[in-house]
């Protein structure tokens, strides 16, 4: 399975629509080739995925044994993401400044009720880095945006099936690859 992206990132669009209180249609994935939309709107990413140590590596019993298949071979760790948060606003003043939305995002992060979505998709929050407020020229038009990003931690894991002899019972009479024996026994 590795990382399940497929719940996370979805979890992820969903906590920064809860948290920012902008429409879900102007919070988005960035590099989607997608058209622009009208501010305010936030654009997010992750820049980086990092391993944060040695996978822990252990064995368990499948759930769904079957001859050959009686235990699984589990790998897991931790992962560090930075995910980029790039608020587009109208106006530099006021509450749907980009710098409010930013603020109102990060304070809004800290309620149970809007973690739920991170929680459930296995993923914790970090920290913000600090807000910086970057206009830019677009066209004839000066935009003004707020940059930050978040440290989100997820869970990679994957395993395989395996086997293992609990008990074994004979007469001391047998072969093995091919060469008989007789222990006497």
């Amino acid at each position: 399975m590795s990382i399940d992206w497929a719940t996370i990132e979805p979890a992820i669009n969903a906590f920064l629509v809860g948290t920012s209180g902008l429409a879900a249609s102007n919070v988005f994935w960035g590099q989607q080739g997608a058209p622009r939309v009208s501010p305010p709107y936030i654009v997010f990413t992750l820049i980086s995925l990092d391993e944060m140590g040695d996978d822990s590596r252990y064995i368990s019993d499948n759930p769904t044994p079957s001859a050959g298949a009686e235990i699984l071979y589990n790998v897991a760790g931790w992962r560090k993401a930075i995910l980029t948060i790039e608020i587009t606003g109208v106006t530099p003043l006021g509450a749907n400044s980009p710098k409010a939305i930013m603020d109102t995002l990060k304070t809004r992060a800290k309620l149970p009720s809007l973690r739920d979505a991170l929680v459930a998709a296995r993923v914790g929050l970090g920290v913000f880095a600090p807000t910086t407020l970057l206009p830019s020229v677009v066209g004839a038009v000066t935009e003004p945006r707020a940059l930050s990003s978040a440290t989100l931690f997820v869970v990679s894991e994957t395993s395989e099936t395996g086997t293992y002899v609990e008990t074994a019972q004979g007469d001391g009479t047998g072969e093995l690859a091919g060469v008989s024996f007789n222990t006497g026994a």
